[in-house]
């Protein structure tokens, strides 16, 4: 299991800067046999970003992703996973919505 959390800040200007903390989870599906392998995980990203600009930005977002993986041979595995996501932007006083959804691999 691995646990992240990252903090950014930079400037641009003395009126102007960029902040950007996010949250990262990682589990990863560990096999219980002789012969340990992953076979799996799961996976969870918070981030929060704002810029203080004229217009001031902010984006905030979270995401949950699965892989699994399966054995097709003695070197070779098949690995699949999907993602979901939300995501909230605003600029000014305006919020934009939308989703996402893709898959990996």
């Amino acid at each position: 299991m691995k646990v992240y959390f990252q903090y950014r800040q930079q400037y641009h200007l003395p009126d102007v800067n960029f902040v950007s903390p996010s949250f990262t989870f990682i589990k990863p599906f560990m096999s219980q046999n002789k012969a340990f392998y992953r076979w799996g995980g799961i996976g969870l990203t918070a981030r929060s970003e704002t810029f203080s600009g004229n217009p001031a930005l902010s984006q905030n977002s979270i995401s949950i992703a699965y892989a699994h993986n399966i054995q097709i041979g003695y070197n070779m595995q098949l690995s699949f996973g999907t993602s979901l996501g939300y995501s909230n932007l605003r600029l000014g006083n305006t919020c934009l919505l939308y989703t996402s959804d893709a898959a990996d691999e």
